[in-house]
Formats: C-alpha cells, structure tokens, sequence
C-alpha cells in the first residue's frame, strides 16, 4: 500500500515536472521570438506557456509584452493589469501600462507610470529615457489642459485667481526687429520665470503653460491680442498676476525694455521697469527686471535672498545669447538644436547654470520626446537585454533574454521588491 502510494506520488511529481519544463521552455522560445521582433510567432509560444501555468503573472506581462506590439491595446491591457494585482512593483508592467496611456492620450496616467517606474528604478540603465518620457508626457498633458481650458471658457468665469500666484508672459519684440533681439526677448523671458520661481512663497505658472495657451489663442481667436488679454489669461491659469514685456532696439548696439505687471483680478497694468542700455548688458538688464517685479508685488527678500538674485545669470553676452537661441529652439521642440546651444553657452561659461538647467531638460527631452513606436523599441531592448536581479524583481528590469536569471522560469520564484526614489525636475518648463 505505501509502495503504490509513493509510486502515484513520484509519478505525479514527473508529471509536473514536465508540465512546468514544457512551459519554461515555451516561456524561452516566446522570450526569444519577442526580442527578435517575432510577436506572432511570440504569442504562440506565450499563449501555449499560459495554458500550462494559468494565472501566472509573468506570463501575462509577457503576453501583454506581445499584445501591446500587435496593436491590440485593450488586450494587453487586460493582460497587464492582471500581472499587476499579482507583482504591483514589477518596472516591466509599469512601463507598458504607461505607453498603453499614450495610446489614448491619457497622458496624465502615463506620466503617473512613468513617475511610478521611476521611484523604484532610479539607477536603471533606462532611467534616462524614461525620466524624458516623463518629461515629455507633462508636458503633452498640460497642452491637452489648456486646450480643454480653452474650449470651455465660460466655466472660468467666476474662478478667482490664486493670491501670490504670477506667470511671465512671452516678450514683446516689433517685427522689425532682428534675430537677435527675438532670440534675447525669449532668454530674459526664461531667465525672469526661473528667478522668480526660486522665492520663497510665490506660486509661478509653469513657463511651457501659458506658452502654449497664448498659442492655442492665437490659432482658435483670430482676434487675440496677448497684450490686450491680461484678465482672460489671467482665468486660464489661475494668477494673479501676469508679467508682460515689450523689447525692442533703437540703435544697432543697444536694447529698450518696458515692463509691467497685470492685476489680472482687477484688470488693471501698473509699470514696473524700464531700461535703454547695451545689448551686452542685456544680462544685468534682466537681473534689475527681476529685482523691480518683485519690488513692484511688495515681495519682501531676505538680504541673502537678494544678494543671489542681485548675481547676473553670467558675465559673457554670447554664452547669453546662445542660452537665448537655446530657448528658442527649446520652446519650438527642437530639443536636439536646443541642446546645441546649451553646450556652447556653457562651454563659454562654465558656470553659467541656468544654460546648464536647460542643458540637462533638453537631453531627456530629446531622449524621451521620440514617437512612441521608437520609444516602445527603446523599452522593448531595455526590457530584454538588461541583467536581472533576483533579489530586486520590479526595482531592476528583468532579463527577458536570460531565462535562467528570469524568475517566471523557476518553479518557485521568490521576489523581493527594493524601493528608491526619482525626482524628475520641471524647473525649465
């Protein structure tokens, strides 16, 4: 009686043991087909592993993986989200529901995965990429945001601005004027919003936002006047006050700036700067701009406070202007450009940071900005060809390429998650 009892035993442990070596070695073969860009042939072997271990999330990441290349969103979704409820932390996953999000424009859940991806995978090879991704998918939300915003108008009406709250408007510059007074007016823009955001208690709209709003204005209200439309921006973006700027040249060799602020509750404009010196002063030019604003809000500084913003951004009017040049291509999604610029403001100055800020956005921007079908090749070798950690499944990407280091081929996989941290700044933005 207890030979046939261990007999029946040894032979259901055979059993399974062929069970689960017919389903790693689909699982190896499915692997093999997905980096190789074989997704049919992929599914075939991903769907028969299935069948032998139903439930197992890894092999529905994989099938996700799979679905996701096939164009059949939903499915991999499904797929994905199943995996999900069973390994929460796993970076693969995470990454393929984020560029699910794209696919339906639901940028604000693929920068929440993004973000996700990040805090536990900060020292990833891919982190870069993602991080731009990131980036890149904030700032589509925020142009998908104000197109809303602009659509539904009316609901603004009796939205009452945020105190201490402000937004630097694009410079003024006459058409006449030349390339380098249109590149300056943008790069004393930039300049002016990134010291302003660095006081402490003042709310500042993102830089990017009421870009892209005036633009959105400009193409759907042939009558808009960004001058004139203090108060309606003012609604759009919740500030109470707004920046505005007219920049021209009157000689070859020098620059005039007037600035005011706009009340945008009371809709009124009080001036708060004006300048006529050389364009290679355009620097201290900006650092008294500033300096005046601030004055002009009744914003106290602490003496440190103002002793760093009395510092001009830097001393050499090229590495300016090339920064300036930088932002124009910046703000045109030229990141690529952009960046070249960047590199040789700082390359003159080595201690210009800002130029170094915006060096350092462009390149993730530039990474991360790619369409989608590119960036989803980028995930899909980063996912397949990065070393596994058995100690850390869901802070390091998995080895989709290594079956033996990945745990979906072991019989028992034991996972424990690491955790970190990402912080991706939108300082330029």
């Amino acid at each position: 009686m207890n030979i046939t009892r261990a007999s029946s035993l040894m032979l259901a442990l055979l059993l399974l043991a062929a069970i689960m070596g017919c389903s790693q070695s689909f699982l190896r073969q499915g692997d093999e087909a997905l980096k190789n860009h074989s997704y049919q042939q992929a599914l075939v072997y991903y769907e028969q592993a299935l069948r032998e271990r139903p439930g197992d999330p890894h092999v529905q990441r994989a099938l996700g993986q799979v679905y996701y290349y096939l164009r059949e969103y939903d499915q991999a979704e499904k797929l994905l989200k199943a995996a999900q409820a069973r390994i929460p932390k796993d970076g693969t996953v995470t990454l393929y529901l984020g560029m699910i999000a794209e696919t339906k424009n639901d940028f604000a859940g693929a920068a929440e995965s993004y973000a996700k991806f990040l805090a536990a995978n900060s020292k990833s090879p891919l982190a870069p990429q993602i991080k731009g991704r990131l980036l890149y998918a904030q700032n589509e939300q925020m142009r998908k945001q104000v197109a809303e915003a602009v659509k539904n108008e009316k609901s603004l009406a009796s939205q009452t601005p945020a105190e201490n709250t402000i937004g630097v408007l694009p410079f003024r510059v006459p058409d006449k004027a030349g390339e380098d007074v249109n590149s300056l007016a943008q790069g004393m823009a930039a300049a002016l919003w990134y010291d302003l955001a660095s006081v402490k208690g003042l709310q500042v709209v993102e830089r990017l936002q009421l870009k892209y709003l005036t633009d959105e204005l400009a193409a759907t209200d042939k009558g808009f006047v960004a001058k004139n439309s203090g108060p309606r921006l003012g609604k759009f973006v919740n500030a109470q006050h707004l920046v505005t700027a007219n920049l021209d040249s009157p000689t070859a060799d020098k620059i005039s700036i007037q600035t005011g602020l706009i009340n945008t509750d009371a809709g009124s404009y009080s001036p708060a700067f004006a300048a006529d010196d050389q364009f290679s002063k355009a620097m201290k030019v900006q650092q008294q701009m500033t300096l005046a604003v601030l004055d002009s809000l009744g914003i106290k500084l602490s003496g440190s406070a103002r002793h760093e913003l009395k510092k001009t951004p830097t001393d050499s009017y090229t590495a300016f202007l090339a920064f300036a040049r930088g932002v124009e291509q910046f703000d045109r999604g030229d990141y690529g450009k952009a960046d070249a610029f960047f590199v040789e403001a700082t390359r003159i100055d080595p201690s210009f940071d800002l130029a170094k800020e915006f060096h350092s956005q462009a390149q993730l921007l530039q990474a991360g900005s790619v369409d989608l079908q590119r960036f989803s090749g980028v995930v899909l070798a980063g996912t397949s060809a990065q070393p596994a950690n058995a100690d850390r499944l869901g802070s390091e990407l998995l080895d989709l390429s290594n079956p033996d280091a990945d745990p979906r081929h072991q019989d028992l996989p034991t996972t424990t998650v690491g955790t970190g941290s990402a912080t991706v700044s939108g300082s330029v933005r």
